[in-house]
């Protein structure tokens, strides 16, 4: 399917009648409704089970570098990450090991923040400030990389989502998106057009639209491996495998 952002918005006046079929919204219309699309959109940025998968980035550390900056201009170039899900480091012999994401409180308790190692197992991820005229955030790894080799930090990224540049711009997401952008949409402009007071927005649209994201999360939700503690030893059991590993 072969939709543009003024598709959406024509399909999300229609659903709430304030176009009729054959009609096209007028350019303060068009203009209006590209804005609520794209405010939409960086809201849904915050909701992990909206996003399809992360996006992967990658940096060289620098030997006796504790931190590093992620934003435009900075250390890591590229726009700043509304948070970071799974990382890992990889040797000059391609080697990967994992690390482990902390807390800043965590990372704050440690004594010395200046120990050098050969690898860092630890980072954390600082957003920075809410507001700022350049954005970017800062990532402090732990211990620090020594000079005895080069190492490559690899993160998986969140990230806003791409807003509409124009009307005319393709829709680029997977078919399960389209009724979620429709319908969310319709709500999301209901109140420009009436007035809630006197015409209530109706169950019809709320139940489409609660609908259509719930696919989208059930479709990118993640199943997580149970397992349980065997009494009487540390342990964990994987009720899939039936694997069972005691300390």
């Amino acid at each position: 399917m072969n939709l543009t952002a003024l598709d959406i918005i024509k399909d999300a006046m229609k659903e709430i009648g304030v176009l009729a079929i054959d009609e096209t919204p007028t350019a303060s219309e068009a203009t209006d409704g590209l804005r609520a699309l794209n405010g939409m959109l960086d809201s849904w940025s915050a909701r992990k089970l909206l996003s399809l998968a992360g996006i992967q980035g990658s940096f060289n550390l620098t030997a006796n570098k504790a931190s590093y900056t992620i934003g435009v201009g900075g250390d890591y170039s590229t726009s700043v990450p509304l948070d970071i899900s799974d990382a890992f480091i990889r040797d000059l012999n391609g080697v990967d090991t994992n690390i482990e994401i902390v807390t800043m409180e965590l990372y704050n308790s440690y004594g010395d923040k200046s120990t050098s190692s050969a690898r860092p197992t630890t980072i954390v991820f600082d957003a920075g400030l809410t507001q700022q005229a350049s954005p970017k955030a800062t990532l402090y790894v732990y211990p620090i990389p020594d000079a005895s080799t080069t190492y490559t930090l690899f993160i998986t990224q969140q990230k806003m989502m791409t807003e509409f540049p124009l009307i005319s711009t393709v829709v680029t997401f997977p078919p399960a998106y389209f009724r979620a952008l429709k319908f969310n949409l319709a709500l999301e402009i209901y109140g420009a057009y009436f007035s809630e007071s006197k015409t209530p927005v109706p169950q019809r649209l709320v139940r489409l639209a609660m609908e259509s994201m719930r696919i989208i999360e059930t479709i990118n939700a993640k199943r997580i491996p149970a397992s349980m503690d065997v009494p009487g030893r540390p342990s964990s059991f994987n009720i899939y495998t039936g694997d069972d590993t005691t300390s």
